[in-house]
């Protein structure tokens, strides 16, 4: 759901860009990484390195060696698992790569595309982002995969998992240029999609067959991109739910990030009252005030830096 949301925000971000010539494309291009990496970037090396030093001083078991390098380009699980450390990073850099590639891929097409058309472009990539993944995952499919081994080797993997974000930004384009329908149907969509879930996680998928190695993650990315409908028109209406949903959205990213340190430090160091429902609430609790803290401290005065002007070769993005 996170790679399927995230990928319809950022589509319609791009398709708002005015793009009309070269010059506009490429600065808009430029705006658009340096706003992004403003937001995940200070973070996602700030944990990383918590990371590193938790491991070293013994509060989780991990492995660090050259290969730990990796993580500071997120490649850590782009063509196979280097299943060192920081395993919640995998989703990280499935996003970042595809934010990296698909752009970059528009630039290529509209290059050497006559006549120009940011349009078909986009709409070409998505299409591409669709279909090159999957056919890898058919490449991929071994019949002796166990649960555990599709996990690793194939939900976890970037070049596997693209498509799952190029969902959401195939939904941002529909929801551009054919919002009338897409609205019109929002229930009937968010009911096939609700079903559609309730059947892939209810029905037992053996790990070893090739459904559940290949279309079965096309299947729940499209499945949730027929919530979004719904999920648009709630975030519109004013209600007394859209202030803690706000919020909790504000510091998702860092809430991410923690949870697993948190966790590692209460196992480690036996923190507990004895009592399990208090002990998660508490550790619940724990995690949401020290995301709001990183936000405040580090998060949000990084991603302010976003705003200022940088200038680059006579373009200032």
């Amino acid at each position: 759901m996170f790679f399927v949301l995230s990928g319809f925000l950022i589509g319609r971000i791009l398709l708002k860009q005015d793009k009309t010539n070269d010059r506009s494309f490429f600065l808009n291009t430029l705006t658009f990484y340096k706003r992004r990496w403003f937001r995940t970037l200070p973070n996602y090396l700030l944990f990383l390195v918590i990371n590193l030093i938790m491991i070293k001083i013994g509060v989780y078991d991990g492995i660090l060696n050259i290969n730990s390098l990796a993580y500071f380009v997120f490649l850590q699980n782009f063509i196979k698992p280097l299943d060192l450390m920081f395993w919640e990073s995998w989703s990280l850099a499935v996003e970042e790569w595809f934010y990296l590639l698909f752009p970059l891929l528009i630039s290529i097409i509209l290059i050497f595309s006559k006549p120009k058309s940011y349009k078909k472009s986009y709409l070409l990539i998505c299409i591409l982002f669709l279909t090159v993944p999957l056919g890898l995952r058919i490449i991929q499919f071994d019949s002796s995969f166990g649960a555990n081994d599709v996990d690793l080797f194939i939900r976890k993997i970037v070049i596997y998992r693209l498509d799952t974000i190029a969902f959401g930004l195939l939904g941002a384009y529909i929801f551009t240029y054919f919002g009338n329908f897409f609205k019109k149907y929002s229930f009937i969509f968010f009911a096939l999609g609700i079903v559609g879930i309730f059947f892939l996680k209810t029905y037992s998928f053996e790990s070893n067959t090739l459904f559940r190695q290949t279309f079965y993650y096309s299947l729940q990315s499209l499945f949730i991109l027929l919530w979004i409908p719904v999920i648009y028109r709630i975030e519109k209406t004013k209600s007394v739910i859209n202030k803690p949903i706000s919020f909790i959205s504000i510091i998702s990213y860092a809430l991410y990030l923690i949870h697993m340190p948190v966790l590692y430090l209460i196992t480690k160091y036996q923190i507990s009252l004895g009592i399990n429902t208090i002990d998660f609430i508490g550790y619940i609790l724990i995690s949401i005030i020290l995301s709001y803290f990183i936000y405040r401290i580090w998060e949000k005065p990084m991603t302010d830096l976003r705003n200022r002007e940088f200038k680059i070769l006579n373009f200032r993005f």
